[in-house]
């Protein structure tokens, strides 16, 4: 992964339910959870954070987390399917683009 750019293909479940999941390797790369930050989405600039989510597949009592962006805001100027390769530039401290 290149300092400054975040890609993932996108799975099915991301696809439907509408979210980018950021994989813990490359948590460093955004604001810490739940802080603020600019998503570009060709002409759009969006208020985003990363979202943490409880998963509990790892047996009982042992929770771990997801960390996902919400792509329902830009869902119609930049719908997600599975398969998608999706790339996250950061251009700035707290400025993202989303290709």
């Amino acid at each position: 992964m290149a300092e400054n750019i975040y890609r993932r293909k996108i799975s099915a479940e991301e696809a439907r339910e509408r979210y980018i999941l950021v994989l813990k390797n490359a948590l460093d790369l955004f604001p810490k959870v739940g802080k603020p930050f600019t998503l570009k989405v060709g002409e759009k600039e969006l208020e985003m954070f990363l979202e943490p989510v409880e998963v509990w597949s790892t047996g009982p009592k042992k929770p771990r987390y997801d960390y996902r962006i919400d792509a329902k805001k830009f869902w119609d100027v930049f719908p997600l399917h599975f398969g998608k390769t999706v790339t996250i530039t950061k251009e700035d401290d707290k400025i993202y683009r989303l290709s």
